[in-house]
């Protein structure tokens, strides 16, 4: 773990405050290109530090992401007292300033720390989650009160004004891990954003499920509001409802550890479901050259290949680049029956050198 500078800005209290983050890299990992995810904790904008999704942080690393738990301004409570509503929404549009110049920071170490540019994640807890659904789905196309908008413009407009020297760079999401989090208003949501993966208690009362006042100050659309109307509009979500659950007891109790589990291994799924888009998107032309046939797939530890022109090598990847050992037997590929469920990426080298990709689901 690394502990780096990614922004500096002033703070509620109008004094300087650098602003860092702790990054988690995979270890004996040899990929030239890691999808990198953000991770911003929780505490109601008031409480909380970097530290509190630490772990978090290190389980994406063991699983072949760059993982960055990040500062965000929080409103100063042992100073000035609990926030109005008003501070509040200032605040979380600071936060989502900051988070966007994290976002950017790391694009702009894209090199140092080996990230495909185009698989950056972000997510959070409670107020992070918040925070990670703003800096994902509120755009300038989107209806924005006066006030709000108020509030956007002197804190540096939709970019932020934290971290200036990144302004270069996009602060795009490619997908959302929110963990009991909500929006502001439900009419941000527009086809072809981000995928988003979450999970919620239903009787959250802090961050409601559905609808209602996040810690008592703003209005919020949780979770279980959210997804019927991204799954309208076509933006790739999955929800995991947690029957009975409040607000952080599912992320501590043994009775809804089945659930966190559950997401954990979705969101790996979904998350991975884009990288490998990524990876066979740029061959997908090369692909209809030929006539490759793949099947079954889904599949458990074998495939069959057949093509028009004679298959000289195959390799299959994980999504981080790494090989499968695989044994080819004519048009019969197969693997250990103990590979872990997920999806691959799958390469065919031809006879006229040409090379197929496509996507395997191993079940």
């Amino acid at each position: 773990m690394s502990t780096v500078t990614f922004g500096r800005n002033a703070s509620v209290l109008g004094d300087s405050l650098n602003l860092n983050m702790d990054i988690y890299e995979p270890e004996g990992d040899n990929s030239s290109s890691r999808p990198a995810i953000i991770l911003a904790f929780g505490g109601a904008y008031v409480f909380g530090d970097r530290s509190q999704l630490s772990d978090l942080g290190q389980y994406f690393a063991r699983h072949g992401y760059v993982a960055a738990c990040i500062d965000y301004r929080i409103w100063p409570v042992f100073v000035l007292g609990f926030p109005d509503s008003a501070a509040i929404v200032d605040v979380a549009m600071k936060a989502v300033s900051d988070m966007k110049a994290s976002i950017r920071y790391l694009r702009s170490q894209a090199s140092k720390y080996k990230i495909d540019t185009n698989m950056i994640f972000g997510g959070g807890i409670s107020a992070g989650a918040i925070t990670a659904i703003q800096t994902a789905y509120l755009d300038p196309g989107d209806s924005i009160p006066a006030f709000l908008k108020t509030v956007i413009d002197k804190n540096g407009g939709f970019n932020g004004n934290t971290n200036n020297n990144t302004l270069g760079y996009s602060s795009r999401l490619a997908g959302v891990l929110n963990l009991s989090g909500g929006i502001f208003n439900i009419d941000w949501f527009d086809a072809g954003e981000p995928s988003i993966t979450s999970i919620h208690g239903t009787a959250d009362v802090t961050v409601p499920y559905l609808f209602g006042k996040a810690g008592g100050y703003v209005s919020i659309f949780g979770s279980g509001a959210m997804h019927p109307v991204m799954k309208q509009k076509k933006i790739k979500e999955t929800l995991v409802t947690v029957p009975g659950g409040m607000h952080t007891d599912i992320y501590f109790e043994e009775r809804f550890k089945p659930f966190v589990d559950s997401f954990r291994i979705i969101a790996k799924m979904q998350m991975k479901e884009f990288i490998c888009k990524q990876i066979v998107s740029s061959n997908k032309d090369k692909s209809k050259l030929h006539n490759v046939t793949i099947y079954p797939n889904p599949t458990t530890n074998y495939i069959y290949v057949e093509a028009d022109e004679k298959i000289m090598h195959c390799k299959m990847m994980d999504l981080m680049g790494r090989s499968i050992s695989i044994t080819r037997e004519q048009n019969r590929i197969s693997w250990s029956d103990r590979l872990t469920p997920g999806v691959y990426a799958f390469e065919i080298m031809l006879q006229d050198s040409s090379k197929v990709y496509s996507k395997i689901i191993v079940q």
